[in-house]
This record gives C-alpha cells, sequence and structure tokens, in this order.
C-alpha cells in the first residue's frame, strides 16, 4: 500500500511578525496492505523557504543586515514492529541550510544517522525517543578567514568562521487525546530536546575564535494543545523554553552566545493525504 502525505504549517507571532514563517513537508509511505502489517517505509522532503534568524553584521559591506536561511531536508526510514504496541525505526537524512546573499559564508550541508523507538500504551498515549548523530559541513567557510571583529574592536556576535561540526540530538516526546474536556479532537502533547554540538573546525584560536575549542549544549521543552477542527485542519498553541550553554576556549564567545528563549506560540497546519 503506497500513500503520499503533503503538511502544511504556518506560524505566525503576535510581536515582531517578520519572524513569521511556514514549513511544507511532501512524504511517500509504503507498508504491506494487511492489518497488522510489520513494516512500513518512508521518504520524504521537508522545506522552510524562508526563516529569520537574527541581525548580524556584514564583513564586507560593514553594515548590519537581516540573517535569513532556507533549509531543505531529505530523510528515510525504515520501522519495524517489534512487538504490538512497539515500533523500532531507523532514520537516515541529508539536508542543508542556504543563507540570503549577504552571509553565504555561514552555508551549510549536514548528513544524519539514527534510530527512534515509538511506544503506544493501551491508554492511548504515545511515547516516542529519537537519537540522531548529525555531521555538519560548513561549505561556505572558504569566505570567512581571519578573525571578527566589531567596530569598537570587541568580538562580534556572529557565526564568522569555520562552523563544522558533529552533534547529538535527542528528543522524547509524549502525546495524549485529552478526554476530560467536552471538546473533540483534543490532544496534548510534551516535547524535549537536548542537542550536544561539538565545532571540529583545526584552524587556530587566534584565527577561528568563535569556533576553535567550542561546545554548545542547548535543550529546549515544549508543551503544546492542538485540536484538529476537521479531519486534515490542526491548529496548535504551545508554549517553549530554550537554553544554550556554550564552553569555549575564548571566554566572550559564551558571554554573547548564551541565551534563554521563551516563546508563545499559534500554528495552523493543513494535511493532504
Amino acid at each position: 500500500m503506497v500513500g503520499l502525505q503533503y503538511r502544511f504549517k504556518a506560524v505566525g507571532r503576535v510581536q515582531n511578525d517578520y519572524t513569521n514563517y511556514q514549513t511544507h513537508g511532501l512524504s511517500v509511505n509504503l507498508r504491506p496492505r494487511v492489518r497488522g502489517y510489520k513494516w512500513s517505509a518512508r521518504a520524504g522532503v521537508f522545506a522552510i523557504p524562508s526563516f529569520y534568524l537574527r541581525v548580524y553584521r556584514d564583513r564586507d559591506l560593514g553594515a548590519y543586515d537581516e540573517a535569513r536561511f532556507a533549509n531543505w531536508e531529505y530523510t528515510g526510514d525504515f520501522s519495524y514492529r517489534i512487538a504490538e504496541p512497539l515500533w523500532l525505526s531507523v532514520i537516515a537524512g541529508y539536508g542543508s541550510y542556504y543563507y540570503n546573499a549577504r552571509f553565504t559564508e555561514y552555508d551549510s550541508e549536514y548528513q544524519e544517522l539514527g534510530g527512534e523507538l515509538e511506544y503506544t500504551t493501551r491508554w492511548d498515549p504515545r511515547v516516542t525517543v529519537r537519537y540522531l548523530r548529525r555531521i555538519s559541513d560548513n561549505v561556505g567557510k572558504t569566505q570567512a578567514d581571519g578573525p571578527f571583529s566589531g567596530p569598537t574592536g570587541a568580538l562580534e556576535d556572529t557565526e564568522y568562521g569555520d562552523g563544522d561540526f558533529s552533534e547529538d540530538d535527542m528528543r522524547l516526546s509524549v502525546k495524549s487525546p485529552v478526554k476530560f474536556l467536552p471538546l473533540k479532537m483534543l490532544s496534548a502533547s510534551l516535547d524535549a530536546r537536548i542537542r550536544r554540538r561539538v565545532y571540529t573546525t583545526d584552524r587556530s584560536l587566534e584565527a577561528d575564535p568563535f569556533h576553535r575549542g567550542r561546545m554548545d549544549k542547548r535543550w529546549e521543552v515544549t508543551p503544546a494543545l492542538s485540536w484538529n477542527a476537521v479531519a486534515a485542519f490542526e491548529i496548535n498553541a504551545y508554549f517553549t523554553y530554550e537554553q544554550r550553554n556554550v564552553e569555549s576556549d575564548h571566554d566572550p564567545v559564551a558571554l554573547v552566545k548564551n541565551f534563554v528563549r521563551r516563546e508563545f506560540g499559534l500554528g495552523v497546519s493543513y494535511r493532504i493525504n
């Protein structure tokens, strides 16, 4: 049995609407046409056409401008039912981040490989645990040679330099229908994510202070409520807390790269099967 699914999501923010964005996902699914099937396979493509990151200083022009990127990701996975409520999946992917013309030195491509366990309890909640190992190549790094300081000589908040890295990405997701409220087709979820990123540049600390000897520890948690107003239309309200802690051989890097993000959001998605 072959299935085709397209999923569209639009995120609009009450403040700073220039950070609004859309996502598009297209996948092809294959599984046996029998009840209680034991395996399934999927190939998909995911795209964010334009995502606002922040304002950076353009080294060539000496002016500040917004940095935006387009993200494309191609994935494939094979899943096998180990037991009635338990699925094991193997996942592989390739993706890219390409920036607007002012910041092509940040362009990167990555490969990832990992696995996932999904368990559905007899009371309906579904628990998913995923691990991915990701290797990223900063393909635009040849345009970023030498250290980069701001107009006053202070270290500029940037990703200028050799941004190659390896990353461990771990996710936990719990999702359950909400049955004690009168509103039908309502579900609640809790997603947690931990990332450990090690930059692998072989440049010296003087040549690349932002990446030499740097490790990012990043975690986030997102509780959400989702309502399927109609079969293919979903409204999602969420809150995200995210924090990044940086260890670096150059102390000022942590001062400009550590951050905490708190975000309330409203998402709308449409699925076509």
